[in-house]
């Protein structure tokens, strides 16, 4: 017999029905952060075209597979890592995948369209209640660019991602 979860209840167990809706919002430029009832009501399913949709709110169906491994790809390259330095680059990859497991919970919530799985990405009590601000913060950022890559790499077959500074050292414009 197969038991749900209370509703609310975090589900730790990543298993081969690993699939995860994510909400995804394409707009041409930046404005003001959108609402958690924007996100929630996300419904119109992800195109399945490679390329850049129309501007708009989707719900992508994707796999916590998909999503570490855009964890290990965001950034920069580290095949050459591996072949130079494989600890080193072991070490790399557990520093980029850590943190998704660490923070991270799938919940049940309702479906918003026949073809949702039904689940979603939260934060868990670890993050909300013992990591520090500055940690909140670094997750963020690390989490940010790595759906970046997923979505722009994975979904779009864009290419990888780069993070691009507007200032380096010594206020160097277009340090990258």
């Amino acid at each position: 017999m197969d038991k749900q979860p209370p509703q609310g209840a975090e589900d730790h167990t990543f298993h081969l029905s690993d699939r995860l809706d994510v909400p995804v919002l394409l707009r041409g430029g930046p404005e003001r952060r959108p609402s958690r009832k924007q996100w929630e009501g996300a419904e119109r399913p992800w195109p399945g075209v490679v390329g850049v949709p129309e501007n708009g709110w989707y719900l992508a169906t994707t796999t916590w597979r998909q999503i570490v491994k855009a964890a290990t790809e965001v950034g920069r390259d580290i095949e050459p890592w591996l072949a130079l330095t494989p600890n080193l680059a072991i070490s790399e990859l557990v520093s980029r995948i850590s943190p998704l497991h660490a923070y991270l919970c799938l919940r049940k919530v309702e479906a918003a369209a026949p073809s949702a799985a039904g689940r979603r990405l939260f934060v868990n009590a670890v993050y909300r209640h013992g990591t520090e601000r500055s940690a909140q913060s670094a997750f963020g950022y690390h989490f940010g660019m790595t759906m970046a890559q997923w979505i722009c790499a994975g979904m779009m077959g864009l290419g990888p991602t780069q993070h691009i500074e507007t200032g380096g050292p010594n206020g160097d414009p277009g340090f990258l």
